[in-house]
């Protein structure tokens, strides 16, 4: 076994580097096994409330890996019991079983036929409500029981080896949230750019990339946002700054909104830039601080077809509803649609019953909020 400074120090910076996705906890897991000239290791993570081994990372017990949980769920209720009631110290075979019991043990006898392995040295790493997770080496026959410098390494490894495991739990919830709210921005089909603590764009829903890509009045430019007219741009410019300076612990307005004009002719965008304040001296530099959210009033608008799927409306229906949105009287609806007045005002009161308003006025507000 390498017991060297080295090796300690190779160990405890896989175990960082595997956390933070920069290699697989399978390599770290393969280095372990090989400082301790061990023929395997493993991660296993044991939920109590269902005596349950939900997950396993392992190296050198590939014959029984697919096995491995299986048989412990099925087979082994006794040494679930003892893992669930082990402390967080280490631990060696005789912790939980006299060598008779080991030799009689229908687990043990299963895992030195399949992997040529029998004793063991682990910790349990994390206990987190109902999960626990374990980390372990595996022994042959001819190796025996762990000796009292590989317990005492194991137990210095076991630290790093908890931390790391926990940091990298808590970064994959946060990037499947990111994931989670990336999805949700697009759902939403609000443009959505994300700015770092220097300005520069890190992120993009899809909407966002497509006015970036139209030029139409905002564009990018090594990575930073900017309006097509120098006076919207200054405007634009001192909104980012402040923002900028609210996200760093400064004064400065969180939030602000803007209109941005369009060389296109086109409504302008409706620009709304907020920022996380005081986070950014916290934040790395691909994590954005600041939000722009840009809204194309025209794309915003709500289609007949949108308020038929939404409220149920019949096509007629959602015509009415749509041109009393857009400004028009009743009676010039009816004329257009080609029908009598008395007709549309029925189709009115149809629309009222389904969409739950009792005026123009709430109408309007409801469409126009299913439009943003």
């Amino acid at each position: 076994m390498d017991v060297s400074r080295g090796a300690f120090d190779r160990l405890v910076r896989g175990f960082y580097d595997a956390a933070l996705n920069e290699c697989g906890w399978r390599d770290v897991v393969a280095d372990v096994e090989t400082v301790f000239g061990a023929p395997g290791a493993s991660i296993i993570d044991l939920d109590v409330s269902r005596a349950q081994v939900t997950g396993i990372v392992t190296h050198g017990l590939e014959p029984a890996q697919d096995d491995y949980a299986t048989r412990m769920n099925a087979i082994n209720p006794r040494m679930k019991r003892a893992l669930s009631q082990l402390g967080p110290h280490v631990a060696v075979d005789y912790d939980g079983l006299p060598e008779e019991g080991i030799r009689r043990h229908e687990f043990y006898a299963w895992l030195e036929r399949e992997c040529g392995v029998k004793y063991f040295i682990g910790a349990r790493m994390l206990d987190d409500g109902p999960s626990l997770s374990f980390l372990s080496v595996e022994f042959t026959a001819a190796h025996g029981p762990a000796s009292e410098e590989e317990v005492e390494f194991f137990r210095r490894v076991v630290p790093h080896a908890a931390n790391a495991w926990r940091l990298s739990g808590k970064l994959a919830r946060l990037q499947a949230d990111a994931h989670a709210a990336a999805l949700a921005l697009d759902s939403t089909g609000v443009a959505t750019l994300g700015l770092n603590a220097h300005g520069l764009i890190v992120s993009a829903n899809r909407a966002a990339e497509q006015v970036l890509l139209a030029a139409d009045g905002l564009f990018s430019l090594d990575r930073k946002l900017y309006s097509a007219r120098s006076a919207a741009d200054r405007t634009l410019q001192i909104a980012i700054a402040n923002a900028l300076s609210c996200a760093n612990g400064r004064s400065g307005n969180a939030r602000r909104v803007l209109a941005i004009p369009r060389p296109s002719r086109q409504r302008d965008y409706i620009v709304e830039i907020s920022a996380l304040a005081g986070r950014a001296g916290r934040m790395p530099d691909d994590v954005p601080v600041i939000f722009v959210f840009i809204r194309d009033p025209d794309a915003m608008s709500v289609g007949p077809g949108k308020l038929q799927d939404i409220y149920g409306l019949t096509r007629r229906e959602a015509e009415i509803a749509v041109a009393l949105q857009q400004g028009a009287a009743l009676p010039q609806t009816a004329r257009v649609l080609g029908i009598a007045h008395n007709t549309a005002r029925a189709h009115l009161a149809s629309i009222f019953k389904k969409t739950g308003c009792a005026s123009r006025a709430e109408l309007v507000a409801l469409i126009a909020r299913a439009g943003f």
